[in-house]
């Protein structure tokens, strides 16, 4: 069984843009980090984060690029996918994100500024204007099956 649940932050505001299925239709995606708390501790001074790359798809791209943005507590489902590519310079890069199917914001602000463990900022969020509990599923399978 391929199912991941996370909640933690959004670090950046999502990208929106569209991929090409095999079908040579265009589908909208919406691309973003979310950042989870690696330790239990309670104080956020001293909180690690690891940052998990997302991707939605159709509805589901809607509603998050509609919805989210830096410091948004959210709670997402989906299914891993990795990948491989080979970069022009011979590199190759082993890649892995989370296809998002099902998400929630969760009303909740992030309060600081906070360092991830390869020394990032996370961008704090001041308001949170998507109500509690709002909630979207993207039901439609060959949308969430497109390779890029």
């Amino acid at each position: 069984m391929n199912r991941v649940e996370l909640v933690g932050y959004v670090c950046k505001t999502p990208v929106k843009s569209s991929v090409k299925q095999e079908t040579g239709k265009k589908i909208k995606a919406a691309d973003f980090t979310i950042c989870i708390n690696r330790t239990k501790l309670k104080s956020y001074e001293n909180m690690i984060f690891d940052k998990i790359q997302c991707v939605a798809y159709g509805s589901t791209a809607d509603y998050v690029i509609e919805n989210y943005h830096a410091g948004t507590r959210v709670s997402a489902a989906g299914r891993i996918r990795t990948g491989i590519y080979k970069l022009n310079s011979g590199i190759v890069l082993n890649t892995a994100r989370v296809v998002i199917d099902e998400t929630e914001s969760i009303d909740d602000i992030m309060p600081v500024t906070n360092k991830t463990d390869d020394g990032d900022d996370i961008i704090q969020q001041q308001d949170n204007e998507v109500a509690e509990g709002e909630h979207i599923s993207d039901m439609n399978r060959n949308d969430a099956d497109v390779s890029r």
